[in-house]
């Protein structure tokens, strides 16, 4: 049994999910450098919106705190703009890109190590979070389900689309 099937049977919940039809080893430098810049400009928007998110937010829990303390004529004014506020950061929510090699989600799981781009995530069981056997990081996630790690590389193709990663 080759090195590959092995991997792909240990790891039950990643075997199921199809791989793309081309690996990073399938692609040429020029190709990858072209991935590489056309996601510059998505990583820069969610960032961007990432930004604005909280930016938003901040002043939609400070209006909400003084809607509870303050009296009537201006604990409506305080409603109406924690309203507008929380608005404002839902419609800015920031929104993973995807792979421009592949097509795939970058927030779905790989074979791939999303963090430094290498095959060689291993799963550790159910309750367990995947680990890099390369770079030694665990691929952890809060109760929320939202992510506690950077992506830097896609996770299905294995190409490496950025260098500062897209946040948490």
């Amino acid at each position: 049994m080759t090195r590959q099937k092995r991997f792909l049977r240990k790891t039950s919940t990643m075997a199921s999910k199809k791989l793309p039809a081309r690996l990073v080893t399938d692609y040429s430098v020029e190709e990858l450098a072209a991935f590489r810049e056309a996601f510059q400009p998505l990583a820069q928007r969610f960032r961007r919106r990432s930004q604005l998110c909280w930016y938003a937010t901040i002043p939609a829990l400070l209006f909400y705190f003084l809607w509870v303390w303050l009296p009537e004529p201006f604990s409506t004014v305080a409603l109406w703009l924690t309203g507008g506020f929380g608005l404002f950061a839902l419609v800015n929510a920031p929104f993973l890109p995807r792979c421009p090699a592949c097509q795939a989600g970058l927030n779905a799981d790989g074979p791939y190590c999303p963090m430094c781009g290498k095959r060689s995530l291993r799963s550790r069981g159910i309750l367990l979070s995947p680990e890099c056997d390369s770079c030694g990081r665990r691929m952890r996630r809060s109760n929320a389900g939202t992510r506690l790690y950077r992506i830097r590389a896609c996770s299905h193709c294995g190409v490496m689309l950025d260098d500062e990663g897209l946040g948490h």
